[in-house]
């Protein structure tokens, strides 16, 4: 997992040049395309994420973030991957990155009993294999990183999943309904998006 220092000495991997900064003031782990984990490592001035003060914290994208008074725009440490595009010849046809989010629902659940279940992790991850759809790459990420907790680790799994199963048209996120249930109702029922022919 990268890792970036944040703080006001110039070895840092961010830096922010302000008295009220600490020396090494803070750390941040990518976990996923859609969390980050921001750590305050002793600060003067603390670390706050949505104006509370924080000690360890999962980000998600529009979280607003703060090292002492200083503003931080982490959108570029975010992964966030490229819009599905529907079918050239039916522009409301999203059939085939729609297929896609089966994966995404069945890791989804894989993952979140893996972590629960502790120790028993390493077999889960063997058979998951990696995959060329983000979320699943981002989930085998956040299950062995061994530097974050059992419920960070849910609620970071958690947020790339409601980043990923979504309607690949309007992105709305589709709920903790199984893919099966999904693909009964064919279309979205928000932009009349076409899933399943």
């Amino acid at each position: 997992m990268k890792k970036y220092r944040i703080g006001r000495h110039p070895d840092n991997d961010i830096v922010l040049d302000f008295p009220q900064v600490s020396g090494t003031h803070a750390e941040l782990t990518v976990l996923g395309n859609f969390s980050l984990l921001i750590e305050d490592l002793g600060s003067a001035n603390g670390t706050f994420v949505n104006q509370l003060q924080v000690k360890r914290c999962v980000l998600k994208p529009g979280d607003e973030v703060k090292i002492a008074n200083i503003r931080l725009d982490l959108s570029p440490y975010f992964r966030l991957p490229a819009s599905e595009q529907p079918d050239a010849s039916n522009p409301n046809d999203y059939t085939k990155a729609f297929a896609q989010l089966e994966e995404v629902y069945l890791h989804y659940e894989k993952m979140k009993r893996a972590i629960s279940r502790r120790g028993k992790w390493k077999k889960t991850i063997l058979r998951a294999g990696l995959s060329l759809i983000p979320f699943v790459g981002s989930a085998i990420a956040i299950i062995v990183c061994e530097s974050i907790s059992e419920e960070e680790k849910l609620k970071a799994l958690d947020v790339e999943f409601r980043a990923s199963y979504v309607c690949p048209k309007c992105k709305t996120f589709l709920g903790y309904s199984p893919f099966q249930v999904l693909a009964a109702r064919k279309s979205c029922m928000h932009c009349n998006a076409v899933w399943v022919k």
